[in-house]
């Protein structure tokens, strides 16, 4: 069953895939970033997606009184399914040749995730943070999209039907409540539980449910609005809407919330409003348009692993021009796979049932075999020198903060009232507290190990963000206010302190983040795109001033009868360290030159400059101090830091240390540790 053909519809397309691509592209003119709401456009595609599948499904039940859902599955599969594969089977060879092993297989994770329409799932679970730096090296993160469309037309179809066919009267009420609903969720969500709600269907169905909806009543009512006047303007500001969105919002509004209302009015009024005769409409069918609306499916498949593996082998690093040319690029391999691909296998006259199926099920055994065995083989280790393994095995499977586990869960980020903070040696008497954040966490394990053989009773307290604050600090943590989710950890510190005597408390973290609200950054023209600065300055309650007060309180507090352990900042890269050693297979220089990847010293003082200020205020007997960049700057090349050794790197990403890099902290600190009990 055919629909009126709207090509203004794929001019509007064209809009939510550019947008996409120029943001995906990271795209920045005289330090503005062009595009910067640009992710807008996967939700754009979601209402148009829904409106075009349910005005199909409506006017089929409409005519017929009933609805083929095999002949619905097949053309989706036909939609979706031919271009996917091969796609992936293009990627394929370039995950073998550039990814270590432990990215290897996360990459062939999410390429069996995408296959089986769980991508969603996967990069939440994955605690994959999709505006974040490390998300933009993974090759097929954009597939999230795509699994929740499939989720939607798995569910919907069966929904509509049987709605349809039993509570026809109601329809439009009852879908109207599904939308409100999940709309709701989202908003809650947006403020709960950010990563989910950016993932996952519940929160995201609204988004199709508004397209669905315009297509009820588009087919109740026979037509859309026949008003000239507003078919003239309210099109052109459903445009405005969605431009004012692109162009005001950045990525730290990425989760779908009451915000997101702006964009996708917007593309209600168009779709409701808008006539091919009209200004706008004209506009909107202009060929080129309407061309890139077409090949649109395939602009965004082909479109980010292109971008994550030209960041992985560092091709575009910061470059416009080349940044152009690969977007350029992506278009001409969209345009070869639309008329190749995507428009013959859409076609039953050229390519039958029983043949497109033969073809899909071989490549997806191909697909999923592969990648079954690049899992079951650890992602081929074969492949790399042990330069490379010896860098990257210690902390590639898993966060150094990570490791260090008691009753069978990991000791980091223990928040809840019911858990039991991890303790071990606790026939010692002498007590050693560790308290910090993720950047602190990663020292845990070898600190453990190396207290072994001490008369220590080890208590590490770490956890997401800078949680020991008292109530002065709000910072958005894995979609939670940290004031609420930490109250239980700062219970327990306080009641720890109250009772405690002659025993040690180590502090340490992102304290240029948490108090001061800066990050390290580097030149995007040198190293890629610069780290997300993940602090919203506008969650912090009070001013640096009061947190240093508040800090200066706490630590003199413990210091009254116990000793004080300050650990100073360590340096940041500032990008993915192992992406960079692995830049062009150029490894054997790392064997050659150990200093090759380094970072000047005077951008590590200047970014932690107010942090050792203050800490230097911080004086009394009690309180000593660890200074780590000493072990990374000014060693073997005057006025840099240095973020690897010829044998193994001091960074797990961008910012964290890596378990050799902690194993040189933690030495510092069991050294320091001795002499106090000595």
């Amino acid at each position: 069953m055919k629909i009126s053909y709207r090509p203004e519809i794929d001019g509007m397309r064209a809009i939510a895939v550019l947008s996409a691509i120029f943001y995906h592209a990271q795209l920045s003119v005289l330090d503005f970033k062009v595009f910067k709401g640009g992710y807008i456009g996967v939700d754009i595609f979601f209402v148009i997606s829904g409106y075009l599948i349910t005005s199909l499904m409506l006017k089929e039940l409409e005519i017929n009184k009933n609805f083929s859902f095999t002949g619905f599955y097949e053309r989706r599969c036909r939609r979706i399914l031919p271009v996917l594969f091969f796609i992936i089977l293009v990627f394929l060879p370039f995950g073998w040749y550039y990814l270590i092993p432990a990215a290897f297989e996360d990459f062939s994770w999410s390429i069996l995730s995408a296959v089986g329409f769980g991508s969603n799932f996967f990069f939440h679970h994955s605690g994959l943070e999709y505006a974040g730096v490390s998300g933009m090296y993974k090759p097929f993160l954009h597939t999230w999209s795509l699994s929740v469309e499939e989720q939607y037309y798995i569910i919907f179809p069966v929904f509509l039907y049987f709605t349809f066919r039993y509570f026809n009267k109601y329809l439009f009420q009852i879908l109207t409540l599904v939308l409100v609903t999940s709309f709701l969720f989202a908003e809650w969500g947006s403020k709960n539980y950010i990563s989910a709600t950016f993932y996952f269907i519940h929160s995201r169905m609204w988004e199709l449910l508004a397209g669905s909806m315009l297509a009820y009543l588009e087919i109740k009512k026979g037509s859309r609005s026949d008003n000239k006047i507003l078919n003239e303007l309210l099109p052109i500001l459903g445009i405005l809407f969605i431009v004012i969105y692109i162009i005001s919002f950045d990525d730290k509004n990425v989760a779908p919330s009451i915000k997101t209302l702006i964009p996708i009015i917007g593309t209600c009024l168009f779709i409701w409003f808008a006539r091919k005769e009209t200004l706008l409409g004209k506009i909107m069918s202009f060929k080129l348009l309407v061309g890139i609306g077409l090949i649109s499916y395939s602009l965004y498949l082909w479109h980010y692993p292109i971008f994550a593996f030209s960041r992985i082998i560092e091709f575009t690093q910061g470059d416009v021009s080349k940044k152009l040319l690969l977007i350029f690029f992506t278009i001409i391999l969209s345009t070869i796979t639309y008329f190749l691909i995507e428009s013959p296998f859409r076609n039953k006259n050229k390519i039958n049932t029983k043949l497109f199926f033969s073809i899909i099920v071989l490549a997806g055994i191909l697909i999923v075999t592969f990648s079954l065995l690049v899992v079951n083989n650890n992602g081929f280790r074969s492949r790399m020198p042990d330069v490379i393994l010896n860098a990257v095995d210690r902390h590639a499977m898993e966060k150094p903060w990570h490791i260090l586990k008691q009753d069978n869960k990991i000791c980091w980020n223990r928040t809840e009232k019911d858990e039991k903070l991890c303790s071990f040696y606790e026939q010692n008497k002498n007590k050693i507290y560790l308290i910090g954040d993720s950047h602190f966490g990663t020292i845990m394990y070898d600190l453990n190990n190396k207290l072994a053989n001490r008369n220590y009773n080890f208590r590490p307290i770490t956890a997401r963000s800078f949680f020991y604050f008292k109530e002065s600090v709000k910072l958005h943590s894995n979609g939670k206010l940290v004031e609420e989710y930490y109250s239980t950890v700062r219970e327990r510190i306080n009641k720890i302190v109250s009772e405690s005597e002659n025993n040690i408390f180590i502090f340490g973290g992102a304290s240029a983040v948490y108090i001061f609200d800066k990050r390290f950054y580097r030149d995007d023209k040198v190293v890629g795109d610069p780290v997300v600065n993940y602090v919203n300055k506008d969650t912090l309650k009070f001013s640096s001033k009061n947190l240093m007060n508040e800090f200066r309180e706490q630590i003199e507090n413990i210091s009254i009868n116990n000793k004080v352990i300050l650990v100073y900042p360590t340096p940041e890269v500032g990008f993915n360290l192992q992406y960079k050693l692995l830049k062009g297979r150029n490894w054997k220089q790392m064997e050659k030159n150990p200093t090759l990847i380094k970072h000047p010293y005077k951008e590590y003082i200047a970014i932690n400059k107010d942090v050792f200020d203050f800490f230097d205020t911080l004086k009394n007997k009690n309180i000593h101090r660890i200074l780590p960049h000493n072990l990374f700057c000014n060693t073997k090349v005057k006025d840099q830091c240095l973020m690897h050794n010829e044998k193994d790197i001091f960074f797990s990403d961008e910012y964290h240390l890596s378990i050799t890099g902690a194993e040189m902290v933690s030495e510092l600190l069991i050294d320091k540790i001795d002499q106090l009990y000595d």
